[in-house]
């Protein structure tokens, strides 16, 4: 999957114009793709409105994830970015390191 057909995919995730940086390796994508999609299941109606990706970039060869979400959302988030992390892992991507909120 490409950077756009993430975007175009999940967009209401990228409701605030930000979208995963050309720093990010494309043996990453997939793994940002799956993480997309389980937050696409995971954040269902109104909830949505209080989503967003912040940034999604590669920095000091880490990928650095940043959202906004409703506080009851953040640990179940989190644990997707873990997942996301682990996947990067075992594709030889560097881990997810860097988290904010």
């Amino acid at each position: 999957m490409e950077r756009e057909d993430i975007h175009r995919h999940y967009s209401w995730q990228f409701k605030a114009g930000r979208v995963v940086d050309n720093s990010v390796p494309d043996s990453w994508l997939s793994a940002i793709s799956s993480l997309c999609t389980n937050v696409d299941v995971l954040i269902q109606g109104e909830l949505r409105e209080g989503f967003h990706w912040l940034d999604i970039k590669e920095k000091h060869g880490m990928l650095s994830v940043s959202y906004a979400a409703p506080g009851a959302l953040t640990d179940a988030i989190d644990a997707l970015v873990d997942a996301a992390d682990t996947a990067c892992r075992q594709d030889g991507g560097q881990p997810i390191s860097q988290r904010t909120y």
